[in-house]
């Protein structure tokens, strides 16, 4: 497989990059064009899945905010207990930051950059603390954002909990697990590939393409309107047993999302349970989580893994400070240490169930593309082609080295030494936005 080469900027730049639409965020806001207001709302006014309005621009910007009023979901409790702290820093000096993009001439400032994005929402952790939060659009608080490709962070870091566990094993065929792919492109396709996307298929992922494999993906799982020549949708997994193979497995890294969706079929069959009920039980009830979140799925009740997930941007950003921290958060470590590691260093071993004094120095694994997006160095950010769509939610954390003391108060672990001294162990190099 040939690595595509890197896009070449032109010799000349200009100041600033040209706006994605006619309309700005502040001209495309949802409250502004009345989309869904009224009991009931007027007929131009109404978005909807089955015509497809709910997908394009600017009624896209109210569908993020809403999924649940447009697509199947299944509930992801917070359970009964208090709601974790997130205590509030907040700063007034971050909208004046200043950066260059990528094929501009000019900088802009943070608050620009903002508006440019189409942010509907984001919020800004630093050691533990928020000192930014901010909405737009149609979004609050309170109101759960569909996270798209962040989703494979959670299926991802559930995968990656389960190894450390010794409930699942990355060396074994997927089939060991889900028979039903033997005659698909993975077949052969052991856990560790799958969960490191590097398996060879015959599938595109090109979002601009209607005859695209994701477009097809898309139709099969209820998430686009259904093609004229098959309006029946066969569901998501009866798709993934359909795609074949393009080449040899484990060779390099090829992001497709049908791997994380693969994914969540083997967790639920070496479980026993469903996702939206594991995410819940190990995520959002120990994290502490302030709301319910969601996840759409296909007609057959089966999520969404890849792209589905909706929830408040606190609650995004609670799973990345966790992650920060080495998987521990509000008084308990919910995911294993080395699981969290493994999510963030380099190397074509397989992640050890239970560390010894002589692996848990070495690299325990390649980044796992699934869900490197909730690792310590990248920050809770997606990376996918998917979220080049206008709108989003982009909770961000940011970190530092954390004051020299014999003890985190954030998460109550001890320092530790690394290579440019003692310092915290939950001390992390800044974030980038997504």
């Amino acid at each position: 497989m040939t690595p595509t080469p890197p896009p070449t900027l032109p010799d000349t730049l200009p100041d600033t990059l040209p706006p994605p639409h006619e309309l700005d965020a502040d001209e495309s806001c949802p409250q502004r064009w009345g989309w869904m207001q009224g009991g009931p709302p007027a007929p131009d006014k109404v978005v909807r899945f089955a015509d497809g309005s709910s997908r394009q621009f600017p009624q896209l910007r109210w569908s993020f905010s809403h999924a649940r009023e447009l697509h199947p979901t299944l509930d992801i409790p917070r359970g009964d207990g208090p709601v974790s702290a997130l205590p509030q820093a907040l700063r007034d000096d971050l909208d004046d930051l200043s950066f260059t993009p990528l094929g501009a001439a000019r900088p802009m400032s943070f608050a620009q950059s903002l508006k440019a994005n189409y942010t509907d929402g984001i919020v800004v952790l630093h050691r533990g603390r928020v000192v930014m939060e901010r909405y737009f659009g149609d979004l609050n608080a309170q109101r759960p954002h569909i996270a798209f490709s962040v989703t494979k962070s959670f299926i991802g870091t559930l995968g990656a909990l389960l190894v450390a566990e010794g409930v699942l094993d990355e060396s074994r065929p997927v089939t060991h697990w889900v028979p039903e792919l033997a005659p698909s492109g993975f077949g052969t396709a052991t856990l560790g590939e799958v969960m490191d996307m590097t398996t060879d298929l015959d599938f595109s992922e090109v979002y601009t393409d209607p005859a695209s494999g994701i477009a097809a993906y898309a139709r099969a799982g209820g998430f686009a309107p259904p093609h004229p020549d098959h309006p029946s949708s066969d569901g998501l997994y009866a798709f993934l047993e359909t795609v074949a193979p393009a080449g040899a497995h484990g060779q390099a890294f090829s992001y497709r999302s049908i791997n994380t969706d693969v994914l969540a079929w083997v967790i639920q069959r070496a479980t026993g349970q469903r996702i939206e009920a594991l995410l819940s039980q190990r995520l959002w009830a120990p994290m502490g989580a302030e709301r319910d979140a969601h996840i759409t799925c296909d007609p057959h009740g089966m999520p969404f893994a890849a792209g589905g997930l909706c929830t408040t941007l606190r609650d995004l950003a609670r799973m990345g400070e966790m992650m920060r921290c080495d998987g521990a958060f509000n008084g308990r470590q919910i995911v294993p240490a080395r699981a969290v590691a493994a999510t963030t260093r380099n190397s074509t071993r397989v992640m050890p169930r239970t560390p010894t004094k002589e692996n848990t120095r070495e690299p325990l694994r390649r980044k796992r593309p699934g869900h490197r997006a909730a690792s310590r160095d990248e920050g809770m950010v997606d990376r996918s082609p998917a979220s080049n769509k206008p709108s989003r939610a982009a909770p961000v954390t940011t970190g530092g080295t954390a004051p020299r003391k014999p003890g985190c108060g954030r998460c109550g672990r001890g320092r530790r030494a690394s290579a440019v001294g003692r310092r915290c162990a939950t001390a992390s190099r800044p974030k980038a936005r997504a």
